[in-house]
């Protein structure tokens, strides 16, 4: 009977150390659940950040890009300009010296 007892109490104490390690393991799965779930959230958000900055810098490339064509535009403009001068200068320069003759 005694040798019974002590075959309980160490039967009882394995479903103990079992229902102890099944309850580590079960929270172990848990926090890692958590930390899969925060770092999935972080993942999502530094996507979300670098899209945004993909954007900004496409963008800033197209300011510039329209910035010089439009610096451009304008030097093109004042040289025609200069040109247009020039030769009402020497059309001009040329009238005078017909007109002396």
């Amino acid at each position: 009977n005694n040798n019974n007892n002590n075959n309980n109490q160490g039967q009882q104490g394995e479903d103990v150390s079992n229902q102890r390690l099944k309850a580590m393991e079960n929270n172990r799965a848990q926090e890692n659940a958590k930390l899969r779930d925060e770092m999935n959230r972080d993942m999502q958000q530094m996507e979300v950040k670098l899209m945004e900055l993909k954007r900004k810098k496409e963008d800033e490339t197209r300011r510039k890009l329209k910035l010089n064509e439009d610096r451009r535009q304008r030097e093109m403009l004042v040289e025609e300009n200069r040109l247009k001068e020039d030769k009402k200068k020497r059309e001009a320069e040329a009238q005078r010296k017909a007109d002396r003759e």
